[in-house]
């Protein structure tokens, strides 16, 4: 049994790939892929029509296969075959208007049952938001200053309050039945990013860490009161415990 971690170039746009082998020289990859396709924008709002375009980005994922040993036209080595790429959050098949945005996934290999579990970030509710007003400073005809002209326009933002860190199953023919998406941070409204996740040798024991601020709606303000939360997973029943804190006294920091 061979496993082996690659990290590979982005070669689509917005994709981020991270694989692992599973068995034999096999490896699954999941990554964010934008979902062409859908209903036009026309007629939307600011936020809802950049709302719609995030919600085009999706998880895929997929399998390579590949022989030790052999090559790839001039390069010896490993010569991968790729499979196409599978849509493990929303179906392909669900209304844009209905997606919601997802990225940042990240990937660990069950090598006894060659699947593996994804988790990613997922906006519980819509990408974007109008929060306000804010000043745009404009030049003015005639105005020998740079900017002359303070305009009050519509604060347009990501909403990452609504940000949340959800685990799936998959194997190399995508998901699995029973096996849908779980939620593993807390409810909210709180920020959930840059999930990591990894299954002791066993694989009967899981973990997955990510950043969780509930006193923000950015992570340029500030990062007081921002911790590190994390759950564990148990295979034997299948769950995800709550989500606790690594550090004991997180409002000390």
């Amino acid at each position: 049994m061979r496993c082996v971690l690659w990290q590979l170039a982005p070669v689509e746009r917005s994709q981020q790939r991270v694989e692992l082998g599973v068995e034999g020289g096999s490896l699954l990859f999941a990554g964010q892929r934008d979902q062409q396709g859908g209903e036009g924008n026309a007629g939307l709002g600011r936020a809802a029509a950049g709302g719609m375009r995030a919600a085009r980005d999706q998880i895929a994922q997929g399998a390579r296969t590949g022989t030790p040993g052999t090559s790839c036209g001039s390069a010896p080595g490993w010569c991968l075959d790729v499979n196409p790429s599978l849509t493990i959050s929303d179906a392909t098949s669900t209304p844009v208007l209905e997606r919601k945005a997802d990225g940042r996934a990240t990937i660990a290999a069950d090598l006894d049952d060659a699947n593996a579990l994804v988790a990613w970030v997922r906006y519980a509710g819509d990408y974007l938001i109008e929060d306000g007003v804010v000043d745009v400073l404009l030049p003015e005809e005639g105005c020998g200053e740079t900017v002359c002209v303070a305009q009050e326009t519509p604060n347009i933002r990501p909403q990452m309050e609504a940000t949340s860190i959800v685990v799936r199953r998959v194997d190399f023919f995508g998901t699995m039945p029973g096996e849908d998406m779980v939620t593993i941070s807390d409810p909210g409204p709180a920020i959930n990013v840059q999930p990591a996740i990894a299954l002791s040798p066993s694989n009967q024991v899981g973990y997955c860490a990510w950043i969780h601020d509930p006193n923000h709606t950015d992570l340029l303000t500030s990062n007081q009161g921002r911790q590190i939360q994390y759950a564990i997973y148990d295979k034997s029943t299948d769950t995800w415990s709550p989500p606790m804190d690594v550090l004991l006294h997180p409002e000390e920091y």
